[in-house]
């Protein structure tokens, strides 16, 4: 990317292109959906004083209301650090020459990400050395990560907290629908892909007893998929396999689990279920999509393949740990 005279000034990056606020990270985006394009827009807006306690940069103006194109001073601040001027980001730079047929591309405005300055469709989460972003990832999917999201709250020092527009939502009664999207980005900026999914949200989800049912699921689909991958590398030792078919075995897992995700929000919606989790209908349909994957990804067609597979499924002997959640009620 190029170097250019902004005001007279060298843009931002030294010949490096910088990522658009919304890239760093690959953080996860999430918007509450309406019924309609009103409703979704006003379901997401924030108060001033939601704003004032979450963003350094305060409510500000819009940049087509300030001097954004003289980057300088206050209004290259209010545009990379406020609310209202974080709304349209001036990440490039592009001037079209007169001649039509050439351009000049640069980065444009420099802007603080986590922790300088919180993106407030972003969730943030909990991890060993702090408070971070959470992260999309090709190899997991978001419905993994659905209570993390849905955790109404603002984030103090030391909690996680959904994206701010949650706190809209007050007491909800009823199924919540959310777009969940991200680009993942590499560490150079570039574009490695785009994910987006919409899910409708049981209302449980958004206190502490349906989320616990609910990470208790995953977690019992997370535990199936490292059975199954040890039950494949079992069979891969008896028969001396170099490469094991760990990949196409998970991906099977994970493509038919993800048919039973109503089962999955039911955990939230009556968390008695969690009691006896292997005989509910979410835990049947992972044990039995674990065993699915498996019988697909080792064959069993001569004496020593059976003898294999026969080894591998014995892995599958289990039951996932029983963990009833907390009655306890906490503040949201």
């Amino acid at each position: 990317i190029g170097i250019a005279k902004w005001n007279g000034k060298d843009t931002p990056g030294k010949g490096s292109s910088n990522h658009a606020p919304c890239t760093s990270s690959s953080m996860v985006h999430t918007f509450i959906v309406g019924r309609c394009l009103l409703e979704t827009l006003f379901l997401n807006l924030l108060n001033k004083e939601t704003i004032k306690e979450n963003l350094t940069g305060g409510w500000g103006k819009p940049i087509w209301e300030d001097t954004v194109g003289e980057n300088v001073g206050e209004s290259a601040t209010n545009a990379t650090t406020s609310y209202l001027g974080r709304l349209v980001p001036l990440s490039r730079a592009v001037h079209l020459d007169d001649d039509g047929s050439s351009i000049i591309l640069a980065n444009g405005l420099d802007y603080p990400v986590f922790p300088a300055s919180r993106e407030t469709t972003a969730t943030i989460i909990k991890r060993k050395e702090g408070l971070g972003l959470l992260s999309a990832s090709i190899s997991r999917n978001v419905w993994r990560q659905l209570n993390a999201i849905t955790v109404k709250r603002l984030a103090g020092a030391e909690n996680g907290a959904g994206p701010l527009a949650l706190t809209n939502l007050f007491e909800p009664r009823e199924d919540i629908t959310i777009w969940v999207g991200a680009l993942i980005a590499a560490g150079n900026g570039k574009l490695v892909d785009v994910i987006e999914s919409t899910y409708l949200i049981p209302a449980g989800m958004f206190n502490n007893q349906g989320r616990a049912a609910y990470e208790r699921g995953v977690q019992c689909a997370e535990d199936a998929d490292q059975i199954l991958w040890k039950a494949v590398n079992a069979y891969a030792k008896s028969l001396k396999i170099d490469k094991p078919a760990y990949d196409k075995a998970r991906q099977q897992f994970w493509t038919r689990v993800e048919q039973h995700l109503s089962n999955l929000f039911d955990l939230a919606r009556n968390i008695n279920l969690v009691a006896d989790l292997p005989n509910c209908a979410w835990g049947k349909a992972v044990q039995a999509a674990a065993t699915d994957a498996y019988e697909q990804s080792c064959p069993r067609q001569t004496p020593r393949q059976i003898e294999a597979y026969a080894l591998g499924l014995r892995r599958f002997n289990f039951r996932p740990k029983v963990n009833q959640p907390t009655t306890k009620t906490a503040h949201e």
